[in-house]
């Protein structure tokens, strides 16, 4: 009778070792097939991300061979384009930040081509103002990941933004990047040493935090059109 018990617990325990095995296989294949998808996604998304960058590219050159009478309806169609590849690599990029998962090969990537291509915008804004007389002004803003007052400059130029819509266009970069070649590049050229900085229309360079009403002083006289939220700013 007690082996006949001792028997049966010898079986129960080889039982329960068995599913416990299955069950951690299980574990591992559903946890790889998961990863598999993952890449296979990341692929898929970055293949699709070069193919629209490839097109923005072709679209830039085309605008070279275009006789000036025909530039300014096709820079406001391609700035449109711009701005619908821009949208899904910035959400992207947060994602990345929200969940700490900042420094990857794949998060590089998206940044440096975030960064590029907010380069394209400012180049065919400044193209569009200058030539086509588009009111608009054009903000490059230099920030650093260890200046603490940046994140309150950033949120007042959005706020700005989200007044002005299309007529305001802020271009922001981490001057503390330094995967990206081209960063060192726009820091040089405006001589940028204090964060923050803004670089107005291209020209005007501002160092140091700025209030909404201190940007507005500088930003106000450059329309044509003055926008409502002019009204009242000293010039």
């Amino acid at each position: 009778m007690v082996v006949s018990l001792r028997k049966i617990e010898k079986e129960r325990y080889i039982a329960a070792g068995v599913i416990t095995a299955f069950i951690f296989l299980m574990g591992m294949l559903v946890g790889l097939m998961a990863d598999i998808q993952k890449v296979n996604y990341a692929e898929s998304v970055v293949q699709r991300q070069d193919v629209e960058f490839e097109s923005l590219q072709l679209q830039y050159l085309y605008l070279q061979y275009l006789p000036k009478k025909d530039v300014c309806p096709v820079i406001g169609k391609i700035l449109e384009n711009n701005l619908k590849t821009l949208q899904p690599i910035l959400e992207k990029l947060i994602e990345y930040e929200e969940n700490n998962k900042k420094g990857g090969e794949e998060y590089d990537l998206l940044k440096r081509k975030y960064i590029l291509a907010n380069i394209r915008y400012f180049v065919l804004a400044e193209k569009s103002r200058e030539e086509c007389d588009a009111d608009i002004v054009t903000v490059l803003y230099f920030y650093d990941k260890n200046c603490g007052v940046c994140p309150t400059q950033g949120f007042i130029l959005s706020h700005l933004k989200s007044i002005l819509q299309d007529r305001f266009l802020v271009f922001p970069f981490d001057a503390s990047y330094d995967k990206e070649p081209m960063i060192n590049v726009l820091v040089t050229q405006y001589n940028v040493t204090v964060f923050p900085t803004l670089v107005i229309n291209g020209k005007e360079r501002v160092e140091g935090f700025r209030t909404e009403k201190e940007i507005l002083e500088l930003v106000c006289p450059l329309y044509k059109e003055k926008p409502a939220i002019c009204e009242g700013v000293e010039e």
